[in-house]
């Protein structure tokens, strides 16, 4: 799992040039000045003016396989952003089918959602992870099904609550932990409905020094409840955590929508089946290895989107019968991005297998890949402490060096007139229109290991949702907020 998250950069955007033929203009990108990788605009990287196939090249049989690939891979150019049928999201790492969405990883059919990673199917969620079928969500982790949930963490089917932990279709509720299908309680004590409207009055979410007060109480009040060995629903033989409609899943988390027959998957469902070692595999998916893919069958050691019998490829789109390729559209028979006939695949194929077990790569560190093992992790355009990898799996600058891989050093800019934390209203009601022109420093000020860059802005729509949901103004950057929530 820490070879495939080395990948996947869901925090970090940069400005680089565009190099597409005649665009010189700066982009937002996923990907760093100083990576050798080629990086287009994504509008132009989907249009019919260039084409992967330009890049094509014989399988040279003196040369290990991975080193091949490598070479195609930096020359192959990627879209700045991964976004597929969506509209002003620009500023998103990742999205499929989403709308007006702003530093948004993951996304998908989502809309007017605001620094959150994976929110699916959602809308109005700010500051969430993986929630899906939510809407207006703030500061929520794993939750489902959900309507104007505020600090929520695994609830499903809760309405009009805040602060709530392990509670299940609840509404009108504060405060409260492992609840089920209750209604008007403050900190798992039942109200009737006026005693609850008029407890609820005494409580000004609003003001950030009330809302550390109850936070530090809700967090006492989950430690001293006891835990269920998994967060499970509708499951049959399954073990890990957050698993829904499942059947015969092992070592699984985050399963929504129905999996089955399924091992080692990070991110999955929505009708996955009889696939291994997983990140971000869903939705009619199946057959699949050490991959991510939606709608696919049999794609092993990479990624790709409708797509069949892919082996070691990335950025596949409607594609099929690909080995050894980067970026291609609606093809299908190609090793390397070079065009065969179905003849001559079917028998080329077999003969690199062979190859690659014969004549492995070694790495840097020393690490010997043949047919069968993932990527090496060095061919991965960002520096480990900029990947999901260094999220779940943190590591030192001097382990990751002594891996063989990259570190980006955080450049932190001084600003002279930005605003200390302290400095800012303690209530969203005080907050004045010119605060969207301010640079606030992190709470953290750059201090921690969650590559803070030491200070922020608040953008008007987000202004906007604070006011009308009467919530104080952040204290801690996005990226800060993601790694305290997650």
């Amino acid at each position: 799992m820490m070879r495939q998250t080395i990948w996947v950069n869901d925090l970090a955007l940069f400005r680089r040039k565009c190099e597409a033929p005649g665009h010189a203009e700066e982009l937002i990108s996923r990907y760093p000045p100083e990576s050798r990788t080629k990086v287009y605009d994504h509008e132009y990287w989907w249009s019919d003016k260039w084409s992967p196939l330009d890049y094509g090249r014989e399988y040279d049989f003196s040369k290990p396989f991975f080193g091949q690939y490598h070479e195609l891979l930096l020359a192959v150019p990627r879209p700045n952003v991964n976004l597929t049928n969506s509209v002003n999201c620009d500023y998103c790492l990742s999205a499929t089918n989403a709308k007006n969405c702003y530093l948004v990883s993951g996304g998908y059919f989502s809309q007017d959602c605001m620094y959150s990673d994976t929110p699916a199917l959602s809308k109005d969620g700010v500051d969430v992870s993986i929630c899906i079928f939510c809407e207006t969500l703030y500061e929520s982790f794993s939750c489902i099904r959900s309507f104007n949930l505020f600090y929520g963490v695994h609830c499903i089917e809760c309405i009009d609550s805040r602060l709530m932990y392990d509670c299940r279709n609840c509404s009108k509720c504060f405060g409260c932990v492992g609840l089920r299908n209750k209604k008007y309680h403050i900190f798992n004590k039942p109200y009737s409905k006026t005693e609850y409207e008029k407890e609820m009055a005494k409580i000004d979410l609003g003001s950030h020094k009330v809302r550390e007060e109850v936070l530090k109480k809700h967090r006492e009040l989950v430690l001293r409840f006891p835990r269920k060995y998994m967060t499970e629903k509708n499951t049959v033989n399954c073990t890990g955590d957050n698993i829904e409609n499942a059947k015969n899943c092992q070592f699984c988390f985050e399963i929504r929508g129905g999996a089955e027959n399924c091992k080692y998957v990070l991110l999955g469902g929505l009708r996955l089946k009889d696939s291994y070692d997983i990140f971000a595999g869903a939705e009619r998916s199946e057959l699949m290895y050490e991959s991510e893919g939606i709608g696919c069958h049999n794609v092993l050691f990479g990624g790709a989107r409708e797509s069949f019998n892919i082996q070691y490829s990335g950025r596949i789109f409607s594609s099929s019968n690909l080995f050894g390729c980067v970026g291609l559209r609606n093809k299908e028979y190609c090793i390397l991005n070079k065009q065969y006939t179905k003849e001559e695949y079917e028998k080329l194929v077999p003969k690199i297998i062979e190859h690659m077990k014969a004549m492995p790569y070694v790495s840097k560190s020393g690490a010997v890949y043949r047919y069968g093992e993932f990527f090496p992790p060095e061919f991965g355009a960002n520096a480990y402490n900029d990947s999901l990898a260094h999220e779940y799996f943190p590591l030192t600058k001097e382990e990751v060096l002594a891996k063989g891989l990259r570190w980006r050093d955080i450049e932190r800019k001084e600003y002279g007139d930005a605003l200390e934390p302290e400095r800012l209203p303690d209530h969203i009601r005080d907050a004045r229109d010119d605060i969207v022109e301010k640079v606030i420093v992190c709470g953290h000020g750059g201090r921690c290991a969650h590559n803070c860059k030491g200070a922020f802005k608040i953008i008007q729509r987000e202004l906007d949702f604070y006011r009308k949901s009467n919530l104080p103004l952040p204290r801690l950057c996005p990226d800060c907020r993601h790694h305290e929530r997650v």
